[in-house]
């Protein structure tokens, strides 16, 4: 994936490992357009850090990409003049280190030393020093911008007048200022026990959620192995919620996967037929389903494609979107996502809808 792959030492330290994989990832995201979860995964390595590396690592990026405009501000302004063109991996190791000393709080030896040692690997030598010195100088400086500034410079163009124009200004800096904070971990319980909340260090909602700040892999938490709960943001479960009562109705759920809705009908002994057009993500609703000791029906088709053979009571369709309302845990959606994409998004939510709406029967519900 990236050009100068580098082979590490057994003296090479964890941290600098932990910030090659944030490199890779990071070059992936921008130059290549992958998701964050996606570029990670493909970064070799990635899965063989520690735990609290991989932590590390994730949180780097994240943050990085959250404030990707911000910081390319910050380290230019102690720029004498501009960098090189086709230095785009000096770019994106100074973006790492900047967010280390202004984001993160990383001590600044650590980042400083990760990056430069990076730096000499990688690059041509005369950046080496270029990356030291302006690092250096970062660390003694108070760079940050404000929060309204930050929220501003960190909002896309396109995005912000269209928050604006719906929402009024005043609203729509609140909302970009809470989209620079990092998310919460939201989990539907599957399994009830009293101790569950305070073991995750988890709030429990008004809606029944459990809420976690603690950041880090949730499959590694406590009761994720033996099916108790999954991950599931509390605004995304509430739609099952408010249904009621579904055991015994035959339910169809497009575009299903990861399967959070599904486990939620058939946890309530709904029978269900889950659709998604992804063979990837089938296989994870599959194997959510499993763990949580649940069952569906998984078949993998374009809705538009298929016809049900049973008469649906009714039928629930989570349409693809731009899913700009989640980028405070997807950070890189702003990056991106342009208008452009709402107008082709809108083509594709009627057609899904269209489709869906022609497998409720009379007296069904969509």
């Amino acid at each position: 994936m990236t050009n100068s792959p580098i082979k590490f030492s057994s003296q090479d330290s964890n941290g600098l490992k932990s910030r090659w994989a944030a490199l890779e990832a990071l070059e992936s995201v921008l130059e290549n357009r992958r998701t964050i979860n996606v570029a990670l995964n493909n970064v070799a390595g990635w899965k063989k850090l520690k735990s609290e590396d991989r932590a590390f690592t994730k949180l780097l990026i994240l943050e990085t990409v959250r404030h990707l405009p911000e910081i390319d501000q910050i380290y230019s302004n102690f720029l004498s003049r501009p960098l090189p063109r086709r230095t785009h991996r000096l770019k994106h190791l100074l973006r790492l280190g900047t967010a280390q000393l202004v984001f993160l709080k990383t001590p600044p030896h650590a980042a400083v030393n990760t990056t430069v040692a990076l730096a000499e690997q990688l690059l041509d030598q005369k950046f080496k020093g270029l990356a030291n010195a302006l690092l250096r100088k970062i660390a003694r400086s108070d760079a940050r911008l404000s929060p309204d500034k930050s929220a501003r410079i960190n909002t896309p163009d396109w995005l912000w007048k269209s928050w604006c124009k719906t929402y009024g200004e005043e609203n729509t800096l609140k909302i970009a200022q809470q989209h620079l904070e990092s998310a919460p971990t939201d989990l539907t319980v599957a399994k009830t026990s009293p101790e569950l909340a305070s073991i995750l260090n988890a709030e429990t909602l008004e809606s029944g959620s459990l809420r976690c700040r603690d950041f880090g892999n949730p499959t590694e938490w406590w009761g994720y192995a033996d099916g108790r709960w999954w991950v599931q943001d509390a605004a995304a479960a509430l739609p099952i919620k408010l249904i009621g009562d579904v055991r015994g109705l035959n339910v169809i759920d497009l575009c299903a996967a990861p399967g959070g809705k599904t486990a939620q009908l058939a946890m309530g002994g709904a029978n269900v037929i889950s659709l998604d057009s992804s063979n990837v993500r089938s296989e994870t609703l599959k194997a959510n389903m499993k763990r949580l000791g649940l069952t569906s029906n998984t078949i993998i088709s374009d809705l538009r494609d298929w016809e049900p053979s049973i008469t649906a009571d009714l039928v629930v369709l989570d349409a693809p979107c731009t899913a700009t309302g989640t980028c405070r845990r997807h950070p890189e959606i702003l990056r991106l996502r342009g208008s452009e994409d709402v107008h082709k998004m809108v083509k594709i939510q009627k057609n899904l809808l269209d489709a869906g709406a022609a497998m409720v029967p009379n007296g069904g519900t969509l």
